[in-house]
Order: structure tokens, then sequence, then C-alpha cells
């Protein structure tokens, strides 16, 4: 974690507390982002956040250190301090921004990426993170009934993303801008400019309902406000099949070196729960776009 000193030395700034780089002064929350860019690309990234700070009015902004530079270098790292101003977002930002920035950018991305992408995870949760953590903790047998659970649903993921390559083709032919991870309805997640990708318009619908930020309803309605075609609908199933918030848990406690998971965390005492989820969003796609049929999802 960075120290008080860096914020004041670089920023003139007085953190009261600092966690995970993050801290507040007044209504703003401000985060050191590790970035491995350079400044012309960072000047790139702060004009495309003017841009959408025009379009959504809001008050993101990158903050220059007093070299007037965004990159600050320590040892062998680099950051680039982000601000917002705390507020709450609703889905109904996330479609904004979804439709604003359809098919807006010159770039392809194909299943057959998503598999590869998706197949590395399961490899290294499967191989490296989960032999890592220590058989005599007390929820060692919980966490293996979770984390079977979870390369079983990931396991069913990729066979359905096979699937629907083998029924639709490889080609993704809506992009938009989405989020690397979406787990959380605030400002600073949404408009975070480190945590913006181009991928499938379905990526932070399935994200909010993997995080439980909405429900099955919200879900359909924000469905009918994309009008999915039945490729993207089957997108949309094998995202929600594929365990992001489980491989969380473990990635963070494997590359922290802590080999625990939090026995508080009440994903992991939920299972029966997350899998009538899963057949909820089945039965909705089903119902709705005829998707390809699960069938240990139809019991």
């Amino acid at each position: 974690m960075l120290k008080y000193s860096f914020f004041y030395d670089n920023y003139g700034l007085y953190p009261i507390e600092i966690i995970d780089n993050t801290f507040i002064i007044d209504d703003y929350i401000y985060k050191a982002e590790e970035v491995i860019c350079d400044e012309i690309e960072i000047e790139k990234i702060v004009y495309f956040s003017y841009e959408l700070n025009k379009y959504f009015k809001e008050s993101y902004i990158l903050i220059k250190n007093r070299m007037d530079k965004y990159i600050v270098e320590l040892i062998d790292k680099k950051y680039v301090l982000v601000r917002t101003k705390i507020s709450k977002i609703t889905y109904k930002k996330c479609l904004e921004l979804t439709n604003l920035y359809i098919n807006k950018f010159n770039q392809r991305y194909t299943i057959d990426e998503m598999i590869n992408i998706w197949l590395e995870r399961f490899e290294n949760i499967k191989n490296n993170c989960f032999e890592s953590i220590d058989k005599n903790k007390n929820n060692y047998d919980l966490m293996e009934t979770a984390v079977s659970f979870s390369l079983g649903l990931a396991e069913n993921a990729l066979s359905y993303l096979a699937d629907t390559k083998l029924d639709y083709g490889t080609e993704i032919e809506r992009l938009s801008l989405c989020h690397k991870r979406l787990n959380s309805l605030d400002s600073y997640s949404f408009f975070n400019p480190f945590n913006l990708i181009i991928d499938s318009i379905v990526r932070d619908y399935a994200e909010l309902y993997k995080f439980e930020l909405i429900d099955i309803y919200d879900l359909d309605n924000i469905l009918s406000n994309l009008n999915l075609t039945q490729k993207e609908a089957s997108l949309l199933m094998a995202r929600i099949l594929y365990p992001t918030r489980i491989f969380d848990i473990i990635e963070d406690n494997y590359l922290l070196d802590e080999h625990k998971i939090n026995q508080n965390n009440e994903y992991l005492n939920n299972l029966n729960v997350e899998y009538q989820r899963i057949k909820n969003v089945h039965s909705l796609l089903k119902r709705k776009y005829n998707i390809r049929p699960i069938e240990w999802l139809k019991k």
C-alpha cells in the first residue's frame, strides 16, 4: 500500500485514512491506479474521459502531480491518481453507456478469444490457486465444495461458448464500452477509465446479476431495452455460468499469499441460492430467446 507521504509529496493531499491506495476527502474518492501505459497514452485517456464527463455531466478526473505529469513512478511501478465525486449509479446509466457506444469502436472480438481467456483463468484456478489453500484451515471443506462447484460451472460455460460458436459463428457483432469488473454500482467503479473495456454489450449485465446488484426482473427489463439477438442471449447465458465472483475470491487470496478465504463471505455459504439464480436466467432466456437448453438446469 502507498504511504501518506506519496500523496503529499506528489499531489499536496493529506489523506486521513488510506485503504487499498484509496482515500476520501470531502465528497470525493481518490485512488492511485497502477498503470503500464506511458504519458502519451494517458493523455488520450484524459481526452476520452473529458468527452464521457461531458455526456454524463459527471466530474471524474485524472489528477496531475506537482511535476505537471499524470504518471508518478515509484521503484518499478507507475501510478495515476483518479478522483471521482461519490455517488450511486443505477443500471439505467449502464444502459445509457452501452447504447452510446454500440459499434463506435473499430475493434474485433470473437468467441474464440473469449474461450482462450476463460480457459487460461480456469486452468490457473484449478492448477495453482486452489492447490495453495491450506487444507488445515477450519473452512477448507466449505472452500473445497465452493471451488468444485465453480470449476464445474466454468466447464459448462466454456462448453456453452463452444456450442454458441458452432451455432452462430465466432464473431461477436455488437461491441460497446463496458467494465472490466462491475461488482459495485458506485461512481468510481463506473467512471474509472482504467476499469473500462470494449466487449460484448451483455458483459456488464451478466456481472451486475452475478454480483447481485440487479435481480431477474431488472435483467428482463434490460434485455428488452437491448433488443438482444439469440446469439447475444447465448453469450449472456455463458457469462452467467462463468463463476467470476468465486474466482475473484480465490485469486485475491492466492495473489495476496494469504491462502485463506473470508469465512464471512456469504457467497460461499449460499451455493443453493446461486444455483437457483442461474436457473432463473436460463428459464428467462429459454422463454424469451429460445436459447440452446442446458439439461441440468431444467431439473
